[in-house]
């Protein structure tokens, strides 16, 4: 039978006990979300890098489409030029063509 001595004992026993196991349980929650904020923490992490090779990749996809219309304007510039010298020429061409019909004519 439990005396008063030894309930006394026995109810602090069983507090130490409840509290060790309340600490245990604290530990245990501290790990486990640490783990799982470093697991959320990597995942973010390799979003970021994807990010970032994407952006770089598109960085370096829009310098070179700059460097292609470049290109092409001054590319059709350069047609321009040619196509008014032609149009000039054939202006040139159509007035000595008109002079030499009304000499024949």
């Amino acid at each position: 039978m439990i005396t008063p001595k030894d309930g006394m004992t026995f109810e602090f026993l069983f507090s130490l006990a409840a509290f060790a196991v309340l600490i245990v349980n604290v530990v245990v929650m501290i790990k486990s979300n640490s783990k799982s904020d470093a697991e959320g923490v990597v995942k973010a992490n390799l979003k970021l890098d994807a990010l970032c090779r994407d952006s770089s990749e598109t960085r370096l996809d829009l310098k070179s489409m700059k460097s292609d219309i470049e290109k092409m304007t001054k590319k059709q510039i350069e047609h321009d030029f040619r196509l008014e010298k032609i149009e000039e020429d054939l202006d040139s061409a159509c007035g000595r063509i008109t002079k030499l019909e009304e000499k024949e004519g």
